[in-house]
């Protein structure tokens, strides 16, 4: 399994298979977002990470992330949303996750943060 970097763009046109996410979207259609080409010379079973800062524990109510994502072509894999809590992966939990090609737009996600006794990171 190889790991592979993000890469960073704005206002670029992007062709071929990806995985785009946008975490600031301000309603105009403007701002950076994170890009994975999923196409060749990516293989089954690669991997791209990315991390949030830390946030502070959540109160009792918890809290919400919202994204937007574009996963269009027929080599996408799957997208998962994790909260990360501590060292290692045990302290993961998978809050959203989705599979497969979602065709040529862009989709809103949101996914329910609960961490009420730890400091935590999302991690896509």
């Amino acid at each position: 399994m190889k790991r592979h970097v993000w890469d960073l763009a704005q206002n670029e046109y992007l062709s071929g298979e990806m995985l785009i996410l946008k975490f600031c979207f301000s309603g105009l259609g403007i701002g950076k977002y994170m890009f994975i080409e999923t196409s060749a010379p990516r293989r089954p079973g690669d991997k791209a990470r990315l991390y949030s800062e830390r946030f502070s524990a959540t109160s009792s109510r918890g809290s919400c992330i919202k994204f937007w994502y574009h996963m269009y072509g027929a080599s996408i894999g799957t997208l998962n949303v994790l909260i990360k809590t501590g060292a290692g992966n045990r302290s993961e939990s998978i809050v959203w996750t989705l599979s497969g090609n979602q065709q040529n737009k862009w989709n809103f996600g949101q996914a329910p943060v609960m961490s009420t006794k730890s400091d935590y990171q999302v991690r896509v």
